[in-house]
């Protein structure tokens, strides 16, 4: 990933064809006031670096949170009344739920909060066989670069009605 101070980066490149008044030697970097020489950055220049970082990040982050997912949820299985991993478990699909989307995932931000509205109850006993199909949907989510939605919004659904019949 480049930043705007890495001279070779594109990023760098493109703020300097968009400020062609100066010379390229007039630009330097000042770390204090986040400027290149008079030329302060745009905020949507800074909000694009700023989303370009987090989105190569993401894929690192997303795939830390299904392995979060996939081994709580192993160990799980095998003792449901594991509060501590519990709590790991939930704050892994929890942490899906909320940045999945952004990211390009909905499904696995859809299959998460379901999840969470699940695991909420407090009856992991219960609803081991619906809490392994939303994590298998999750991880097939993850794999499934493209395909058909009306597959996954069929999916999502199906599993959000059983959700409901529990929670009510």
């Amino acid at each position: 990933m480049h930043s705007i101070v890495d001279r070779q980066g594109p990023r760098y490149s493109e703020v300097m064809q968009n400020a062609s008044a100066f010379d390229d030697d007039s630009f330097i970097f000042d770390a204090q006031t986040d400027t290149v020489g008079d030329l302060c950055l745009d905020l949507s220049d800074k909000a694009e670096i700023a989303t370009e970082d987090m989105t190569a990040c993401y894929e690192v982050w997303l795939r830390g949170d299904i392995d979060r997912l996939v081994t709580g949820w192993n160990t799980l299985k095998t003792d449901p009344s594991d509060d501590v991993t519990a709590k790991q478990f939930f704050l892994a699909a929890h942490n899906l739920k909320g940045t999945a989307g952004g990211f390009g995932k909905p499904t696995i931000a859809r299959l998460c909060r379901s999840l969470c509205i699940l695991l909420k109850r407090g009856e992991i006993q219960d609803d081991l066989a619906l809490i392994n199909l939303h994590v298998d949907a999750c991880k097939a989510s993850m794999v499934q670069q493209t395909g058909a939605p009306e597959i996954a919004d069929a999916v999502c659904r199906a599993l959000e009605l059983q959700v409901a019949r529990r929670a009510a």
